[in-house]
């Protein structure tokens, strides 16, 4: 993990807060954790065929390794924002 300084000199050369550098490097190494333990994350009770694709996810953290991860397509998520 990173230390404070590090995401303090992170957050100044962003120019943001350290808190929103915190939040932004907290969800990074919780989508690095999710995508590690596998992708078979089921958000739906029913099996629907989706268009997907898979995207490189890179992290500008130096303890955060680059994956890949499999996405909706963006058709696909409009398509589902409309109907919910």
């Amino acid at each position: 993990m990173l230390t404070k300084a590090q995401i303090q000199r992170i957050a100044q050369r962003n120019g943001i807060a350290m808190q929103v550098q915190e939040r932004d490097y907290l969800q990074h190494l919780l989508l690095w954790l999710l995508y590690s333990r596998g992708q078979e994350l089921t958000f739906k009770r029913r099996p629907e065929e989706v268009e997907v694709r898979r995207e490189l996810v890179t992290s500008e953290y130096d303890d955060v390794r680059p994956f890949v991860i499999t996405v909706l397509t963006p058709g696909h998520l409009m398509a589902e924002k409309i109907r919910a």
